[in-house]
């Protein structure tokens, strides 16, 4: 029976590896088919910037490489702020582990150490929780802050390109007889 089930996770497992995107909500519309009738004034970059989305996928890979929803935003010096810095996160815990003979990057985080009058203990303890809060922070201001600049700048253009439409009231003549009437008229700039 436990071979059973570990089989049916196994498959389960592979299955999602071998999935092309990680997604908990589904699109609406194949953006590879539909071809969108672009303004004549866009440029290309304000129309790569209408086709990008953020999804679950972008999450993960914004997990590995710092920055990448905002150089997915266009972001570019933002973006490579955040790369500077988790590698400064990077760095604290790699010097931990190069420095630190005695103790484990667990034993760190937990607090536990066979010595703790050491003052090297707290200082090493100190600089793990710091580099864990740097890479972390930068983590979801990367995901959360890039997702609100991408979303910034596809609002900033559709408003730039918008379909211009204006109500007025206007009354219909028909047969010498006044009636009230809506007339919709728009313009495109």
């Amino acid at each position: 029976m436990k071979k059973q089930i570990l089989f049916i996770l196994f498959l389960f497992i592979i299955g999602n590896i071998r999935a092309q995107d990680v997604d908990i909500h589904f699109l609406n519309k194949n953006s590879n088919f539909i071809m969108p009738k672009v303004n004549k004034d866009m440029t290309y970059n304000e129309f790569q910037l209408l086709s990008r989305n953020l999804r679950v996928q972008d999450m993960l890979y914004a997990m590995v490489v710092p920055g990448y929803t905002h150089f997915v935003a266009k972001d570019n010096k933002t973006g490579k702020w955040l790369v500077g810095i988790r590698a400064v996160g990077y760095a604290g815990l790699a010097s931990i582990l190069l420095n630190s003979n005695h103790y484990s990057i667990a034993s760190l985080i937990s607090g536990v150490s066979v010595n703790k009058d050491n003052s090297n203990f707290k200082k090493q303890q100190i600089i793990v929780f710091s580099s864990v809060s740097i890479i972390l922070g930068s983590y979801f201001y990367d995901w959360i802050h890039g997702k609100w600049e991408l979303e910034k700048k596809q609002e900033s253009i559709r408003f730039k390109y918008r379909l211009k439409v204006r109500l007025s009231l206007n009354k219909i003549a028909y047969r010498n007889n006044l009636y009230p009437g809506l007339m919709l008229s728009y313009k495109l700039n």
